[in-house]
C-alpha cells in the first residue's frame, strides 16, 4: 500500500512539473508574438501616410482632415497604433466625421497607406427660424434639408430665399435635429407644394407660400405673403395632404369664392382646411 502511494505521489508531480513546463512555454511564446506584433504594427510600411478628403463644397477641408487625424493618432489599449491601415478604425473614423452635421454621408476606403474619405453635404432646402412672434431683426435661422433635419446656422440673406418654418412642440432649436418626425414632415412638405401651386393658378400669382407656423396640438398655419401683406392657411399635419390641397382647390375655384375674390380689394384673411369637408374663409 505504501509503494502504491509513492507512485501515485511521484505521478501527481510528474504531471505538475509538465503542466508549469507547458504553461510557463505558453505564456513566453504569447509575449514573444506580442512583442513581434507590437513591432510589426509600429513599423512605418504599415502605418497610414496620407489622408485624402474629398466631396466636400462648403466645409473646410482642415477641419474634415482634424477629426481622422486624431483618431489615427490614438492607440489600441495605449499599445498598437490606430494608423496601423491592417487595423485602423474605419467606423470610428466616419462616425466622427460625421459628427459635423452638415454632412449627409461619409465613405472611408484605403487604397495602400492613402485613407481615402469621402463626403456628401447636405443641401439646404428650407429654414427652421425659431418663434414666429420673435422681432424680425431677432430672428436666427438654420438650414433644414430635404428630410427635415436641421444642421447648421443660415447667415442673414436680403430676400426670402427658402421657404421657413416656425415654432414646433420642442423648445431650444433643432440643431442637429429633425423639426418634426418624418412622415408629419413629408405631409407639410407635400402640402406646400399641393398649396403653392393652386395659390397662384387661382388667387393670385404673385402670391407666395412664404413659411409655416408649427403650433402644438399638431396644427399649423401656412403663411402666404401677398401685396406686402400675409394671410393664412389653417391645416393640421394629422390629415393627408392630398385630401386638404384637393378640399382648397374646390372652395376657391368655386364661383361663389370667385365673386368674393374680386369684391374684396383688401384681400384674405384666412383660409381654414382643418374642419371635415368643409373649407371656412374670411376677407379682410
Amino acid at each position: 500500500m505504501e509503494l502504491n502511494r509513492e507512485i501515485l505521489k511521484s505521478s501527481t508531480k510528474i504531471r505538475r512539473r509538465k503542466i508549469e513546463r507547458f504553461l510557463s512555454l505558453f505564456s513566453l511564446t504569447v509575449v514573444a508574438l506580442l512583442d513581434v506584433s507590437i513591432v510589426f504594427a509600429q513599423l512605418d510600411s504599415f502605418q497610414i501616410q496620407q489622408v485624402d478628403i474629398s466631396g466636400n463644397k462648403e466645409i473646410e477641408t482642415a477641419s474634415l482632415f482634424s477629426g481622422a487625424q486624431r483618431i489615427l493618432s490614438g492607440k489600441y489599449f495605449g499599445i498598437y497604433p490606430k494608423s496601423n491601415f491592417f487595423i485602423y478604425p474605419k467606423g470610428e473614423i466616419i462616425k466622427e466625421t460625421l459628427k459635423i452635421g452638415a454632412l449627409a454621408s461619409v465613405i472611408a476606403t484605403r487604397d495602400g497607406s492613402i485613407l481615402y474619405i469621402s463626403v456628401e453635404e447636405r443641401e439646404p432646402k428650407y429654414l427652421w427660424c425659431g418663434e414666429l412672434l420673435e422681432p424680425p431683426e431677432n430672428k436666427k435661422c438654420f438650414y433644414v434639408d430635404e428630410d427635415g433635419f436641421s444642421y447648421a446656422r443660415a447667415p442673414e440673406f436680403s430676400g426670402h430665399i427658402f421657404f421657413e418654418f416656425y415654432g414646433g412642440e420642442k423648445l431650444g432649436g433643432y440643431t442637429g435635429k429633425n423639426i418634426l418626425p418624418s412622415a408629419q414632415f413629408k405631409n407639410v412638405v407635400s402640402l406646400y407644394g399641393y398649396l403653392e401651386t393652386t395659390i397662384k393658378q387661382f388667387i393670385s400669382p404673385d402670391a407666395e407660400l412664404y413659411g409655416v407656423n408649427i403650433k402644438k396640438g399638431g396644427d399649423v398655419d401656412f403663411l402666404v405673403k401677398e401685396n406686402d401683406g400675409f394671410w393664412e392657411i389653417r391645416s393640421t399635419i394629422s390629415i393627408d395632404s392630398t385630401e386638404q390641397a384637393k378640399k382648397m382647390e374646390i372652395a376657391v375655384s368655386s364661383p361663389v369664392f370667385q365673386g368674393e375674390l374680386k369684391k374684396n380689394a383688401r384681400g384674405i384673411l384666412y383660409l381654414d382646411l382643418r374642419f371635415g369637408k368643409k373649407v371656412f374663409y374670411k376677407f379682410r
